[in-house]
């Protein structure tokens, strides 16, 4: 059966009244560069907009992220959910301007809370850094941005060449069943696949990332939407072949999903780009009987391989050992070096396997 292209991103709550009210006296809103200014006396309250000059202002970042976070972890305290939402001030001027609100007014600020709220990219704030959550957030909304983008690519799609049947349709289940396959011949060990869709001057960058043998706590979350269905992802687990681990089964991969399948409905130009790393020999695991104490260093770390394919025209084509080295379509993992991964530099280029030729299924 056909799959089709999610209609919201994973973890977007539904528009309901009730709902609607929850998440505005819940969010706080964050600019997007963190100005300085009064932290809202109530949750929903929203930030003051920056003034149009704004030099003294911008001037006192450090002090408002000190205030903002002293803010939150009140708010934390008195139970209930607290949730951190990006602050567009111009944005908000403009939305004033064409609605007649006052910048300044409560009731706009709250009124605009409440439809970042809902249509925003927000993450949960529990008392953690401010930073690691400002991170967390800016990551969150690049996401959004990049699914906005390519679900209105696949609304212009046209009809499939192959089949006549609705393109975005036949692209999505191409893109399933690509990166499915793709993951199922990288074997055991750990996976990070990255495709990257040339769109404008920043182009459009999704990443997703497999342990063999265990679930993260991305995937766990892709299980069950806000309302206790079962997400896409479960749906084609349950239904799909039982060989091979699915993509739809965390938002990450569903993003992924999402640049693919954009690229193969335009036919514009992207790539895919398959860093994997086998495991570790059991006697050489951390914690393990006759490996290394938990916490120690493991000593040799398993090398990468990498493996591309090009993306144009809605083909895929796999690339040679020198192409992936030398085109270099997609960015290093800025993860290579870190605890627990291979180290920088242990990467040796691998010709990719050739695809399989996609056949579209009947609606």
């Amino acid at each position: 059966m056909q799959q089709t292209p999610p209609s919201r991103p994973p973890g977007r709550p539904a528009a309901t009244a009730a709902g609607y009210r929850a998440l505005t006296v819940s969010t706080v809103l964050v600019p997007a560069d963190a100005p300085p200014g009064p932290a809202p006396a109530e949750p929903g309250g929203g930030p003051h907009p920056a003034d149009a000059s704004g030099t003294d202002r911008w001037a006192e970042r450090d002090a408002y992220l000190r205030g903002l976070e002293r803010h939150l972890r009140q708010l934390v305290r008195r139970g209930g959910p607290v949730r951190l939402a990006l602050f567009e001030p111009e944005e908000y001027l403009d939305h004033c301007r064409r609605t007649g609100a006052d910048p300044e007014s409560p009731a706009a600020r709250a009124a605009w809370t409440g439809e970042r709220a809902a249509d925003a990219a927000a993450v949960a704030y529990r008392g953690q850094p401010l930073d690691h959550a400002l991170t967390h957030l800016a990551a969150a909304e690049q996401a959004r941005r990049t699914w906005e983008r390519c679900a209105d690519l696949l609304a212009a799609a046209e009809r499939c060449p192959r089949c006549g049947g609705p393109g975005a349709e036949c692209a999505f289940q191409q893109a399933a069943d690509t990166v499915t396959e793709l993951l199922r011949r990288a074997g055991p060990g750990a996976q990070r696949l990255v495709c990257t869709l040339a769109d404008g001057a920043a182009g459009l960058s999704a990443t997703m990332r497999r342990t063999d043998g265990s679930r993260t706590p991305d995937a766990a979350a892709g299980d069950a939407g806000p309302d206790g269905a079962a997400s896409p992802g479960r749906r084609l687990r349950a239904s799909g072949p039982a060989a091979g681990p699915s993509p739809l089964a965390s938002p990450d991969g569903l993003l992924l999903l999402m640049v693919l399948s954009a690229a193969l409905a335009t036919g514009g130009d992207a790539g895919l780009l398959l860093r994997s790393a086998p495991p570790l020999p059991p006697a050489e695991r951390p914690g393990s009987a006759d490996g290394p104490p938990a916490g120690a260093s493991r000593g040799r770390a398993p090398g990468q391989e990498v493996r591309g394919w090009a993306v144009h025209g809605g083909a895929i084509r796999a690339l040679s050992a020198a192409e992936v080295a030398a085109v270099r379509l997609l960015p290093d993992d800025p993860g290579a070096g870190a605890p627990g991964g291979p180290p920088v530099g242990a990467v040796v280029h691998r010709t990719a396997l050739e695809l399989p030729g996609y056949r579209c299924r009947p609606l």
